[in-house]
């Protein structure tokens, strides 16, 4: 079990924006990263955990042959661009988007004199998810497991197939679960007490866990993303 946690990264950003990156593929970007940054996991290929400043924006830029899974933590982030123009985005809200052929324009947009807050990856489209584009919001709340990206088959939450599968638990204080298989976790939330095969870890907020067939227990209530791979 590897566990980093943002507090060891140093704080970057552009703009408005204000992040710590964990994940950053140096074979994907072709450029270095420091040691404690983990390389991607099946498709995704970064991960930043990140901050808007008072009325900070990332100002308007283009993506392509990217999906963007952007999970809203704090505040109220306004999106403007060639697809979903002027939708709003509030705390536990998630934001898949799909660049497609074309590619797409976008600026977020903090709309408080405060602080707003998102966790956002990017991943390697698949097959499917390449040849389309997509502006998809939903908000999770309901304790459980839920698809938040990939899978074998699209459902109608995330509407887009992939290896690299993406899912949210939300737990209750002392609810225990277990993440089988190889896992890489990130604590979006809360705190809990990691497992693998005798050897304990204590996560909160901001931390990213790499192991094998994890019990986590939660020690709060808990938001835990869960990254997997699967067989399409």
């Amino acid at each position: 079990m590897h566990v980093l946690h943002y507090d060891q990264l140093d704080i970057t950003g552009f703009a408005g924006i204000r992040e710590r990156v964990l994940v950053s593929d140096r074979q994907y970007f072709k450029r270095t990263a420091p040691d404690e940054v983990r390389d991607g996991f099946g498709a995704c290929v970064y991960l930043a955990h990140a901050y808007f400043t008072a009325h900070g924006a990332t100002g308007l830029h283009h993506h392509e042959a990217v999906d963007i899974v952007s999970l809203f933590t704090k505040g109220h982030v306004v999106h403007q661009g060639t697809l979903g123009d002027g939708a709003s985005f509030y705390a536990d809200d998630v934001l898949v988007q799909c660049s497609g052929p074309a590619g797409f324009r976008h600026n977020e947009m903090n709309a408080l004199a405060d602080v707003s807050g998102m966790v956002q990856l990017w991943c390697i489209p698949s097959e499917q998810s390449a040849s389309r584009q997509l502006h998809h919001k939903f908000s999770l709340t309901e304790p459980g497991v839920h698809r938040v990206y990939g899978g074998a088959q699209a459902d109608s939450a995330t509407k887009v197939v992939s290896e690299t599968q993406l899912d949210l638990a939300i737990l209750a204080n002392e609810e225990t679960m277990t993440f089988k298989g190889k896992v890489r976790l990130y604590m979006l939330k809360g705190r809990a007490e990691a497992n693998e095969q005798g050897v304990s870890a204590e996560l909160s907020r901001g931390a990213l866990c790499d192991g094998q067939n994890i019990l986590i227990t939660a020690n709060e209530p808990c938001r835990i993303l869960i990254q997997r791979e699967c067989q399409i």
